[in-house]
């Protein structure tokens, strides 16, 4: 496979729209691979890991069909794991799933043209307008319909095609008048302007005449004085940690020379305050791992948050981990440098797996009390290795 290959993961149940997405990229430029590529007698599952394996990006179109299918899913999974650009497309609404709620997606499902055009830009395509794409329920406007002249009736075509008005001698001269006037008038207007302001406004108060030296004198030491009375103010408010400190500074100051900075401030503070409600609005489970998707290990309260889900989560038991081969039955919540779990790790499940009431091998081992199911969260609780295979405790 050669360099730059896309790579689109999609549910059969949406194959004529992926006919037409496809052709769309392509028409720009794109490098794609298809399992229509797969010749007879392939393997399947080695064809599409060796795609994915060689490829750049994988583009997950996104649907109802698609997010409850295993091959999807097992491709996106894989795709992570190797650490490949992931692009999810959004062709309707539909919850998406857990691991690819923290990559940002396009979205198809209001305007296709504008999704398409970014998703193209994302891939450094040509851009063009996509009038075929529509998924599902989306309306393709058609072109107008041509008007067309009948030619069969003289009369009726006569009668639809304006007569040209006839130019006279009479209109011409007029017309001449109409533009000298339309000269003429702004000149005497400027004119008379002028008069008004030379008699009435300038010589207003002779007596008092303006020195012109003095006047800038006085707007330069003015001007010295606001800089100043600026630079003094910036030393105090720059250590204020309220948007409102700034705001206000740009309103006294409006040609602040600390503007690009003030400004810069004022949205890291922003940032920082909206990152503060969501933690701390956070009252559910699901809003504390919503806020913890979002901002990742880098998150000021993610130490917290995880630490939250404890008040929300209960031990359910001991499930397999890990073969001894090294298959993972879950994955890492941000941990792409190492497969071995860890007390206190967030994991989500790639599928179904028993969890049972105790360790493997003890007469608790055999009462099974949940079944996993695909991107269900837990957190690890206790670790154990049994051989090159790890077994854990977790909460849910």
């Amino acid at each position: 496979m050669s360099e730059n290959t896309i790579f689109i993961s999609y549910s059969r149940k949406d194959s004529e729209y992926m006919s037409e997405f496809s052709k769309s990229l392509r028409n720009a430029g794109a490098n794609l691979w298809s399992d229509k590529q797969i010749v007879p007698g392939g393997l399947w599952d080695n064809s599409i890991e060796t795609a994915l394996t060689s490829c750049d990006v994988i583009i997950v179109l996104i649907s109802k069909a698609s997010v409850n299918s295993n091959n999807v899913m097992d491709e996106v999974s894989f795709a992570l794991e190797e650490n490949k650009k992931v692009i999810p497309v959004l062709l309707e609404q539909c919850d998406l799933p857990f691991r690819l709620r923290r990559i940002q997606f396009i979205d198809l499902t209001k305007n296709k043209e504008n999704g398409m055009n970014l998703l193209k830009s994302t891939l450094n395509l040509t851009t063009t307008p996509d009038s075929k794409l529509a998924y599902k329920t989306g309306v393709v406007k058609e072109k107008s319909a041509p008007i067309i002249v009948d030619d069969s009736n003289p009369k009726k075509r006569n009668e639809e095609i304006p007569k040209k008005e006839t130019v006279t001698p009479e209109k011409t001269e007029i017309k001449s008048k109409n533009k000298v006037i339309y000269f003429v008038l702004p000149i005497l207007l400027l004119i008379g302007s002028y008069f008004i302001y030379t008699n009435f406004i300038i010589n207003k108060n002779p007596k008092d005449p303006v020195d012109p030296i003095i006047t800038d004198t006085i707007v330069d030491n003015k001007l010295d004085e606001i800089i100043e009375t600026d630079a003094s103010e910036w030393e105090i408010v720059k250590n204020s940690n309220l948007i409102s400190d700034y705001e206000t500074h740009l309103r006294t100051y409006q040609d602040c020379i600390h503007l690009q900075e003030v400004n810069g401030i004022i949205n890291d503070l922003k940032i920082i305050l909206e990152e503060e409600n969501k933690y701390k609005t956070a009252n559910t489970s699901i809003e504390l791992l919503n806020y913890i998707m979002e901002y990742g290990k880098s998150g000021t309260y993610f130490i917290a948050a995880l630490s939250d889900l404890d008040n929300y989560f209960n031990s359910i038991g001991f499930v397999q981990f890990s073969t001894s081969n090294g298959e993972l039955y879950f994955d890492i919540f941000e941990n792409d440098t190492s497969k071995i779990p860890e007390v206190g790790d967030l994991i989500f499940a790639k599928g179904e797996r028993n969890i049972h009431k105790g360790p493997l091998n003890s007469s608790s081992y055999n009462i099974i009390t949940h079944t996993t199911s695909r991107d269900e969260v837990f957190k690890i609780e206790e670790v154990k290795k049994n051989g090159a295979a790890y077994w854990i405790k977790v909460a849910k």
